[in-house]
Formats: structure tokens, sequence, C-alpha cells
């Protein structure tokens, strides 16, 4: 198989257009319950999704380790191994969210303890994450699915399917604002439904894989139950929750350092925030082509193809990163104001965009070089990276918040990308074939 600008671009393309879709529900999210007239809903969503981004991201590893592994066995054309690998992360997922409903009101106490938040916007945040926890074994299992699908250069299908989670989900949303008097366990009503019926549809498109188990179970068993493959997907996953548990930590961080700025600097934030994940998301469009173009020439020992795959991806996502970088200059007050009526919050919020201006071509290294190493599932890499660049965020939040306040939280942001891309730039010197 040459690559080539095109053949990246035609994967990339359907995982941005399935990936815009991403941040619109944060979006409007934030928008339905702006209509609510306080800043205390807006809050209490931002708070219950970084608490469950603190959860659920942390095992961001079934769809990262599935995609890597998938990626190689399709470059092996092993059909068997396909299958086995989508089959043992099914499994791992459905009792990791299981093990996540028991610890449910630890994980709560957990994350709310560094928050400043008082008992009204704490009844809140409770209001809707109860409702979100029993959806964790969905949840988790989705993620297998949407790597599944990129290993298999299926992108048209993580299209369909990440449109269809995201749109029943925005309009879900709206649907009970405009009927009922729920407020936050609307919004999280709305999204658990929305996954439930997107698992459904994306088992179905994955179904030949699994059948293939499910048929030839007598003869697979041994296979499946092979110590060194269950010990293969267990470094993966052990690194990798570490690695998205360190920067679960540090979104984390962010957010309760903003809610001890004020009502409103929190608010701020976090329509900022929601325009990071838009750009986060467009360039995950070749951060994800990357993953499976250079694990299929991985899996194949193909050197020269795995090169060629890194250099064009890179290239394509330079481009991206600054027509992001352009459309924030011209259209960022006018996103802003399209989330939140209330002044006070655009006005802080104003003052904040350049960062995110910046943001694209800062974070554009960071996003491409992980789609590379998750491609190649070199994740010790990955975890020992992220490890030194948390650590980096955290010293820079302890230097600079106090000196320049939330300034100081945005350019802390910009030392954990740069930390990130750098270790990994490192480390990919050393890749071996």
């Amino acid at each position: 198989m040459t690559i080539s600008y095109r053949h990246v671009i035609a994967l990339a393309i359907p995982v941005m257009l399935a990936n815009i879709s991403v941040p619109l529900v944060g979006i409007v999210d934030t928008a339905v319950m702006g209509r609510y007239g306080s800043p205390d809903y807006i809050n209490a969503v931002a708070i219950a999704a970084i608490l469950f981004s603190s959860i659920f991201w942390a095992f961001g590893f079934l769809r990262m380790g599935t995609g890597g592994l998938v990626a190689q066995a399709f470059g092996k054309d092993d059909q068997e191994q396909i299958s086995l690998t989508i089959t043992r992360s099914l499994l791992l997922a459905i009792v990791i969210g299981l093990l996540i409903i028991a610890g449910g009101l630890l994980w709560f106490k957990a994350g709310m303890y560094f928050m400043a938040a008082d008992a009204g916007l704490s009844a809140l945040v409770f209001a809707y994450y109860q409702i979100r926890l029993f959806a964790a074994p969905i949840t988790l299992s989705l993620y297998v699915v949407f790597g599944a699908l990129i290993g298999l250069q299926k992108m048209r299908n993580l299209l369909l399917l990440q449109l269809l989670l995201n749109l029943s989900n925005i309009a879900l949303n709206i649907l009970l604002y405009q009927i009922t008097n729920w407020h936050v366990r609307g919004v999280a009503s709305a999204t658990v439904a929305s996954e439930c019926l997107t698992l459904c549809v994306g088992l179905w498109m994955i179904r030949a894989p699994i059948q293939t188990v499910l048929r030839r179970w007598q003869a697979l068993q041994s296979r499946f139950k092979n110590p060194e493959a269950f010990q293969r997907l267990w470094q993966i996953s052990r690194d990798l929750f570490i690695r998205t548990t360190c920067l679960t930590i540090a979104f984390y961080w962010m957010t309760a350092l903003s809610s001890r700025q004020g009502a409103y600097v929190l608010a701020a934030n976090t329509i900022l925030i929601h325009l990071l994940h838009l750009m986060a998301h467009w360039l995950d469009g070749f951060a994800h082509a990357a993953e499976s173009l250079v694990g299929h020439a991985y899996g194949r020992r193909d050197k020269a193809g795995f090169m060629r795959a890194v250099k064009l991806s890179i290239h394509a996502a330079l481009g991206l990163a600054a027509i992001l970088t352009l459309v924030y200059v011209v259209y960022g007050d006018e996103l802003i104001r399209l989330i939140s009526r209330d002044p006070d919050v655009h006005s802080h919020a104003d003052l904040y965009l350049w960062w995110i201006i910046a943001a694209p071509l800062i974070g554009v290294w960071s996003f491409m070089l992980d789609g590379i190493f998750t491609g190649i599932t070199h994740t010790r890499a990955m975890r020992n990276g992220t490890l030194i660049a948390l650590l980096c965020f955290l010293l820079s939040t302890y230097v600079l918040v106090p000196l320049l306040g939330n300034h100081g939280i945005w350019l802390s942001y910009c030392v954990l990308m740069i930390a990130r891309a750098g270790t990994l730039a490192v480390s990919f010197r050393r890749i071996k074939f």
C-alpha cells in the first residue's frame, strides 16, 4: 500500500467530521444550562464532566490499546488475532465498568475534595453524577468499538457512529430541556440514552469479529486464554492508564484552580476549554489517521511506509493547526457569545482567548506523536513522557498561578503540551523494527 496525502486526508476527514460533533455536545450542554440564569448550572455540568473525565479517560487505553493492536494485526492480515483482541477488550471494558459502579460514591467524594463548591453546587453535581455512573460499562465498551474501527481503517463507520452518539445526545438534550425541568439530570439522561443506542449500532458494525470467536470458540480458546497475550494487553493497558490518568489530573487541576478564581472565571474557562476541545478533536483526525497507518506499516515491518505515514500525517496536521489558529483569531469572540449570553462571562473569557488562539500550533506536536506511538503500541514511552509532563505542569501551576492568576493556569497548560511533545520526540529516535 503506497501512502499519499490523499490517503491520509481520506482517513482523517471522517474522523474530523465525527469529532466536530463531540465538543458540540459540551457546547450545547453549557448553552442549555446557561438558559437557567445562574452560573451554578454551567459550573455543575463542568465539574461533573471533569469528574467523569477523571474516571473514564483514565480507561482510554480500551480505545487506544485496541486500536493499536488491531491495526498491527490488520497489517499482518491476521483475522483471528483481530477477533481475539476485540473480544478480550470488550470483556475487560465490562469488568472495569462494573467496578466503577461499585466504587461510585468513593469516586465522587474524592473528585469533589479539591473543588471549591458550596452545598447547592455539590447537590447539582451529584444529581448529574449518579445518573451517568450506571452507564459505565456502556461507555467503556464504546471505547473498544471506536478503537476497533480505527484499527481496521473503517473511518466512515466511525463517522456514522460518532455522529449518531453526539447528534442523538444533542437532540435529546434539547428535547428534555423543552419538555421537562430536570436541569442537570436532563443533560445526564440524554448522554446515557445516546450511549445505549450507539453501542447497539456499534456492536452490529463489528459483529463479524465477535461472531468469529463465538463460532470458533473451541478452536480459538487456547489463543484467547494465551497468558502472553493477556500480559501484553495488561502492559499496554497499565501504561496507557497511567498516561491518561496524568492528563486527567492536569485537566482536573485546571478546573479546580479555576473554581478558586471565582464563579465567572470558572464559567469563562469552561467555555474556553470547550474551544480547546474543538481544536483537539479536529487535530485528532490526523492523529487517528497516523495511528491506523503507522500501526499497519509497523505490523508489516515496513519501515519506509512507516516513515512516510509519519511525515505526511504531520505535514497535513500542521496545515490544519494553522487554519484553526486563524479561525480563532477571526471568530473566537463570536464563538464565546454563541455559547453564553452572560456579559460578565464574555468579558472574562475575552481576557484569556489568546491562549486558545495559540493552542493549535503548540498542541499539534503532542497530538500527532501520541497517535504515532499508539499505533505502534510503544506505550512505555507515552507513560514516562506524560509523567514528566505532568510534573512540569504541576510545578508551573505552583509558581505561575500565584503570580499571574488565570493566565498562570493557561501558561501551565502550554508547558504541559510542550513537555509531552518533547519527551516523545526524544523517544521517537529509538523506535526499532
